[in-house]
C-alpha cells in the first residue's frame, strides 16, 4: 500500500518513479556504522580523477541545494556513471572531515534512485 501511495505521489509531483539501486545498503561495514542514514536530492556530476593524500579517487559528486558531496564509489564507478547528469535521491551516510586544511564532505550511498530523466 505504501509503495502505491509513493508512486501516486511521484506521479502527482511530476517526477517519474524509477527503480531504486542498492549500492552499499546491505554491506556489513555500512550497516555497522552507527551514523544515521539521510536522504539527499541533487544532481550527480562527474569530475576528472582526483586523488587526495589518502589516495582514494573521487570520480563523482552530488550537487545539492546546500552544497556538494563527494560520492564514495568503491568499485561502483560504472553504476554511478549511469546516473551522471541526472537528478537523483541518494539515501546514505556521511563523513565530514578536514584533510590538509580542506573540508571534505563524503557521501556513502546506500541506495540511489533517479527522480527524472536526463
Amino acid at each position: 500500500m505504501f509503495a502505491g501511495f509513493a508512486l501516486f505521489f511521484l506521479a502527482m509531483s511530476g517526477q517519474q518513479a524509477h527503480e531504486v539501486r542498492v549500492l552499499f545498503a546491505n554491506d556489513a561495514w555500512y550497516l555497522e556504522n552507527p551514523d544515521p542514514e539521510r536522504a539527499f536530492i541533487g544532481e550527480v556530476r562527474g569530475t576528472p580523477l582526483l586523488r587526495y593524500r589518502d589516495l582514494r579517487p573521487r570520480h563523482f559528486y552530488l550537487v545539492t541545494a546546500d552544497g556538494s558531496w563527494d560520492i564514495f564509489t568503491a568499485g561502483h564507478d560504472k553504476v554511478i556513471k549511469e546516473f551522471e547528469g541526472a537528478r537523483v535521491r541518494i539515501v546514505g551516510k556521511t563523513l565530514q572531515r578536514e584533510l590538509e586544511g580542506i573540508e571534505r564532505r563524503e557521501l556513502w550511498p546506500g541506495t540511489l534512485q533517479i527522480l527524472n530523466d536526463r
